[in-house]
């Protein structure tokens, strides 16, 4: 594959062919894909960056880790790296300036990929997701109330 930095018509080239190949089930198709697609946003900096081939990648990792074939350590790696990917998105649209319809939404597929992901390593130990929630947004937004009451009491 070329090794020349793809200009905003070859990422989105790049990103429409991971997805089909994500779809199709091709995972090492959909990797090699995503990770062209970050290359080349991370190489060039004449337009915005895109959060679709961090994405991507994402969903290939999670989709790998469904492997029943694979150890238990590298299932739950690919889940690792899956939710990494995520909480780096998360924050990625937190800085960026995107469209507003366009952050909601993948801030909310994200947010459910995420607790996706808890519960699939809650059930490969033999955990019950039901009894195992652990909602991070909502332990931050706890803390910035605490962080608030201590600071007035303070004040």
């Amino acid at each position: 594959m070329a090794k020349t930095v793809p200009g905003i018509s070859d990422l989105a080239e790049l990103i429409e062919t991971a997805k089909r190949a994500l779809a199709k089930g091709e995972l090492e198709v959909a990797v090699n894909y995503s990770i062209q697609g970050i290359r080349a946003v991370m190489l060039d900096n004449s337009h915005k960056r895109s959060p679709e081939p961090y994405r991507y990648l994402a969903e290939v990792l999670e989709r790998k880790a469904e492997g029943k074939n694979l150890e238990l350590a590298q299932r739950q790696h690919f889940l690792l790296q899956a939710a990494a990917l995520y909480n780096f998105l998360r924050n990625f649209l937190k800085t960026e300036d995107m469209e507003g319809e366009l952050s909601k939404t993948l801030s909310k597929i994200v947010s459910c990929k995420l607790l996706d992901i808890q519960d699939n390593m809650d059930e490969m130990v033999g955990g019950n997701p039901l009894h195992c929630k652990f909602d991070s947004e909502r332990k931050q937004n706890e803390l910035k109330i605490l962080r608030n009451d201590v600071k007035q009491s303070l004040e």
